[in-house]
């Protein structure tokens, strides 16, 4: 008799998860999102504690936080600065380990599969020619905006970034190489599957758009086109998740659009 125990069955198509219907409910999508910010502030405070001590190894006398203005004085430092920025890069990776042990039940199930990575229909070039197409009207979109409405006042990003050479490229290798995979699982991903599954479509797309937004208001607060920019940019990622449900060409407009801002910070941006 035949020994069949190594015969594998066809893959089907059909048996991969549906990203809308996930095995996660709407307090695991809010907790990964809660954790993503934890995560940030813990690698930030970790940062500063590393600087110190390097500082303090140096010979170099740092202020306590007792010292108030003198404290606040050596953490805006370009120094120090520069690692809190690093930092954000283990806080992503933080982030991206918990949405892991999320999506797969702790390897469960598959990663990509269950977010919806695979985008179906369509030849490359036609993907690659809408990616960029919403890329450069979203683009042009914000160049418009800020000459419609301009700044009020210089932003925290704004001063971040003229705190030294360094710094900028830390920010673009993050907005590049970081951010938009890690921001799209957690929002367009996680959270949107989430609560897609319980309260629809509608106000899904509502939610997560606004929240997007909304976590970019204090870094962005002054620059009222930038804001509304942001704005329309998370309603677009989030529309296109909606109608393709999957993530890839999210996180690919998410990149180019990062791509070009991260090539003005670094090549014409003047502090």
């Amino acid at each position: 008799m035949a020994d069949h125990s190594l015969v594998v069955e066809p893959y089907h198509e059909e048996s991969l998860p549906d990203p809308d219907r996930p095995h996660w409910g709407p307090l695991a999508g809010i907790g990964v999102w809660i954790f993503s910010f934890v995560a940030l502030f813990m690698m930030s405070v970790l940062a500063l504690g590393v600087s110190y001590m390097i500082d303090t190894a140096r010979g170099i006398s740092v202020p306590g936080l007792r010292d108030g203005p003198e404290f606040n004085e050596w953490a805006m430092s370009p120094n120090t600065i520069l690692v809190q920025v690093l930092s954000t890069v283990a806080g992503h990776a933080l982030t991206m380990a918990v949405c892991w042990a999320v999506v797969t039940g702790v390897g469960r199930r598959p990663f990509w599969e269950s977010l919806g990575w695979e985008w179906h229909g369509g030849s490359a070039r036609t993907k690659t020619l809408f990616v960029l197409g919403v890329t450069a009207i979203m683009y042009f979109t914000f160049v418009a905006l800020a000459q419609l409405i301009p700044s009020t006042s210089e932003t925290l990003f704004d001063q971040l970034l003229k705190t030294s050479r360094q710094v900028r490229y830390a920010v673009a290798f993050m907005a590049v190489f970081t951010a938009p995979l890690v921001e799209e699982v957690v929002y367009r991903g996680v959270l949107f599957s989430a609560l897609r599954s319980r309260f629809g479509p509608s106000p899904t797309i509502a939610f997560v758009t606004l929240l997007f937004a909304g976590v970019h208001v204090i870094q962005y607060w002054g620059n009222w086109a930038g804001l509304i920019g942001l704005t329309i940019l998370s309603l677009v990622l989030t529309l296109i998740r909606a109608e393709t449900k999957s993530i890839f060409p999210c996180v690919a407009v998410h990149l180019v659009f990062n791509t070009v801002n991260a090539l003005i910070i670094v090549f014409a941006y003047s502090s």
